[in-house]
């Protein structure tokens, strides 16, 4: 025998089968929910177990022997998909079968890992053994097992017997056991937004398309974000955004037959982040947006950005074009469909709503008490885009926003504005209003100075003193880590009220502050002026940098000064029109 079983975590649970195969439905197809190294796992086939030639000892010891995969090809077989609708709706209908799977790391220059597993269905066990790729040829690497036998539930490893096939140390996978028992004990949820993330495009074509954006465009945006709002949350939930688009419009074109890149005009655009990415690939568009934003005098010439209200209930307010996009569009959500319905027979539309508008500019009222405003505006948006004659599909992104459902028309019938208008006008009890272009920026960025600064000196204070700090290498204070409520403990009352006035907190102020700190799942660290002033080659540069134009707080406040010397520091060590 060339690997032995250990028993890892074992609990006594009643489960349904059902409910156990649900779970392995979860974790097989999903390897991302527990590796957030992991993207995906694009399926390479699945394959009959004919357990009366092979079982799991014999299979093994094959792929351990010939560093291959290739012994899987012998078994039948099998469509992925019904596989998987078995495990999750009817495991009494399910054989043994084999998965294998290539993973998609978020590191395209790590090497490639494959993910094998066996489900044995008669002794509901499953396998999982992942290899990895080093120069053309496959090394096992890990293996694991998930088992339940009423009423125990087990987790358990496979080592080699000799100590060098598998390593056995799956110490990373026993803090997920409980998230294995609430799998299995939990109620799936129910209705229509039920879907999984990334459905609509090649789960391989958007990761590799993701990880290229990120290179090339994420390290200097963050670095060199003008605007007050966290750049964490913009930069790399635009870049996934444009990832989306960009995988999802290459499939249309082969489907099309076309080689000439999509137009689109983004509303709403904002920071107009999402235009000049697109821009930036190739995609011919203009965004529109009814305020001008600080961070558009740094895009290059070539970033169309125009600063309109638009009239929605006008024909000629938008140019022709492929795509109209609707990126937390605000009060044009629900014009977003009728808006394509109106441009050209042929516009299609994307719209990922945040905030629920009505036709007339009014926050929507929701209509359905059994549903959450969010996806009660979502059922609204879809039946707006059925009446403008589009055909309609959901897909879920993955971004840092809990708003993620988006809403694609591509296929449509003509429009009939009878009924389109009526339709309107029953909704609407007033004609449409556009927000003030000069309204009020809040979230913390009018926050008093002499407020900001007191509770920017205390959590920095704090920091330092954390007994567990974190080593830089040289003697430079980094300070450690706090929970974030902890922290507001620290802060006096009459701080946080200010903050609450200008409708944020701790965490906002923070985050406007990025230069200083950075708030990590909850955690407060004090951040490494080192990691955001790193250089880059030209070549890599996707805009025109605004160096040095803020002083260098850490120069300024930090006991140690700042780490960098003037000439490598992004901001200002020495005051303007010095030397």
């Amino acid at each position: 025998m060339d690997f032995c079983e250990k028993t890892v975590e074992k609990v006594m649970i009643e489960l349904e089968e059902q409910q156990f195969w649900n779970m392995i439905a979860i974790h097989t197809f999903n390897p991302q929910l527990l590796n957030r190294r992991i993207v995906g796992g694009a399926i390479l086939g699945t394959f009959s177990w004919p357990q009366q030639e092979y079982n799991l000892q014999s299979a093994i010891k094959t792929i351990q022997k010939n560093q291959k995969l290739g012994v899987i090809e012998e078994f039948l077989p099998l469509e992925s998909t019904r596989v998987k609708i078995l495990l999750q709706e009817d495991c009494q209908r399910l054989t043994s079968c084999v998965i294998k799977m290539k993973l998609l790391q978020k590191n395209l220059q790590n090497s490639q890992l494959f993910l094998i597993v066996f489900l044995d269905v008669p002794s509901k066990r499953v396998s999982f053994f992942t290899y990895q790729e080093e120069e053309g040829n496959l090394f096992l690497k890990s293996g694991y097992y998930l088992a339940y036998k009423s009423p125990e539930f087990e987790l358990g490893s496979y080592s080699g017997a000799s100590g060098n096939i598998l390593d056995g140390k799956i110490d990373w996978l026993k803090p997920m056991f409980p998230r294995f028992l609430k799998w299995m004990t939990s109620e799936a949820p129910k209705g229509q937004f039920n879907i999984p993330s990334l459905s609509l495009v090649n789960i391989e074509e958007y990761s590799v398309k993701y990880s290229q954006l990120k290179e090339k465009y994420g390290e200097d945006l963050v670095r060199d974000w003008p605007e007050v709002t966290d750049p964490q949350k913009f930069v790399f939930e635009d870049i996934a955004i444009a990832a989306y688009l960009i995988t999802l419009w290459q499939e249309e074109r082969k489907l099309m037959g076309s080689s000439q890149f999509q137009s689109f005009v983004d509303v709403g655009c904002g920071n107009g982040l999402l235009v000049f990415i697109l821009t930036s690939e190739g995609y011919p568009g203009i965004g529109v947006d009814l305020r001008k934003r600080k961070i558009w005098d740094v895009y290059p010439e070539s970033v169309k950005l125009l600063e309109k209200t638009i009239n929605p209930m006008e024909d000629d307010e938008i140019p022709p074009t492929d795509w109209i996009i609707g990126n937390h569009s605000d009060e044009m959500s629900p014009w977003i469909p009728v808006l394509a319905a109106k441009n050209s027979p042929n516009c299609r539309f994307f719209l990922l709503p945040c905030c629920a508008y009505e036709f007339n500019g009014n926050k929507y009222q929701r209509r359905n008490c059994k549903n959450s405003l969010y996806h009660d505006f979502i059922n609204y948006a879809m039946e707006i885009s059925e009446i403008c004659g589009f055909s309609i599909e959901l897909d879920r992104l993955r971004i840092p926003s809990t708003k993620r459902i988006c809403i694609i028309g591509k296929s449509r019938s003509a429009l009939n504005r009878e009924s389109l208008e009526r339709f309107i006008e029953e909704k609407s009890s007033a004609k449409f209003q556009a927000r003030e272009a000069l309204e009020k920026v809040r979230n913390c960025t009018q926050v008093p100075k002499n407020i900001t600064s007191q509770i920017v000196e205390i959590v920095f204070s704090e920091l330092l003193k954390c007994d567990e700090k974190f080593n830089t290498g040289d003697d430079w204070n980094a300070g450690g880590s706090i929970d974030l409520p902890e922290i507001v403990q620290k802060i006096p009352q009459e701080l946080l009220k200010a903050l609450k006035d200008e409708c944020g907190g701790l965490q906002t102020l923070l985050r406007n502050n990025n230069q200083i700190f950075e708030v990590i799942k909850g955690q407060v660290r004090i951040r490494d002026p080192r990691k955001i002033s790193q250089h880059v080659p030209k070549s890599r540069k996707p805009f025109k940098r605004k160096f040095k134009e803020k002083d260098c707080w850490f120069h300024q406040n930090h006991p140690n000064g700042c780490p960098l010397s003037d000439p490598d520091c992004s901001f200002r060590h020495s005051a303007p029109g010095t030397k």
